[in-house]
């Protein structure tokens, strides 16, 4: 990491990165990197769509701190989200983050080549690049990190014998799920 600065936006505001994966990809984790100031204060820990809807929101509280510190803020993502394609990491403030000058919850940004140009601002639905702002607010990368799962695909592999019958007699089934044990399969017969 470099130089970072930070930033507060008005209560109900998104600051998200733009992530893209080839393959599908279980979240696991979003990682934020907040200035904790003068107050504490509750943000939200957002998952976003391609078409930017909210499909993930959890929200947590960034606490206090005298002097301000940076510190990194992991969050579980506890239910089972599956994305492929583009999808965004968003850090919403839940509340106004600064009453009378005392400000909490900032999030990190960085301004060090090679820019990246992922960071959108705005709200659900309406997420605009900052890449379309100035000069300088294209240079800006926030500090918003996700780990991610690769998914792998199953597949079922069956055979039966005989492999015709009549009524009453009995047929042997066999075969294997793949992934392997300890993935979860769920497998359902029909006769």
């Amino acid at each position: 990491m470099g130089q970072e600065y930070f930033f507060v936006a008005p209560e109900g505001t998104i600051a998200a990165v733009k992530f893209s994966v080839e393959k599908l990809v279980k979240i696991i984790k979003l990682i934020y990197l907040v200035l904790r100031g003068d107050v504490s204060k509750e943000v939200n820990a957002v998952i976003l769509d391609s078409n930017q809807r909210i499909i993930f929101s959890k929200r947590f509280r960034v606490e206090s701190s005298a002097p301000a510190a940076p510190e990194w803020y992991e969050i579980d993502v506890n239910t089972n989200i599956i994305v492929e394609g583009d999808f965004y990491i968003g850090y919403q403030w839940a509340e106004p983050p600064c009453i009378s000058g005392r400000c909490g919850g900032w999030l990190a940004f960085e301004k060090i080549p090679p820019y990246h140009q992922r960071s959108y601002l705005g709200w659900e639905g309406n997420l605009y690049y900052k890449g379309n702002g100035t000069e300088e607010e294209q240079k800006e990368d926030y500090v918003i990190r996700v780990l991610v799962r690769v998914k792998q695909a199953s597949s079922i592999s069956i055979s039966v014998y005989p492999s015709s019958t009549r009524v009453g007699e009995s047929v042997t089934i066999s075969g294997s799920i793949s992934p392997a044990p300890g993935a979860s399969s769920q497998v359902t017969l029909t006769i």
